[in-house]
């Protein structure tokens, strides 16, 4: 169980830091939290 907790948080920490480089690089076609949902759900 704590195994997968673990690759939880890290898939979690991954798409945050994509999100924010990705929000950087391009600009705001969608809304913020639209992005950030399509980003956490692949």
């Amino acid at each position: 169980m704590g195994i997968v907790l673990s690759y939880a948080f890290a898939h979690i920490i991954e798409a945050v830091i994509l999100w924010m480089s990705m929000s950087q690089m391009y600009e705001h076609r969608y809304k913020q939290w639209l992005t950030g949902t399509i980003i956490m759900i692949g």
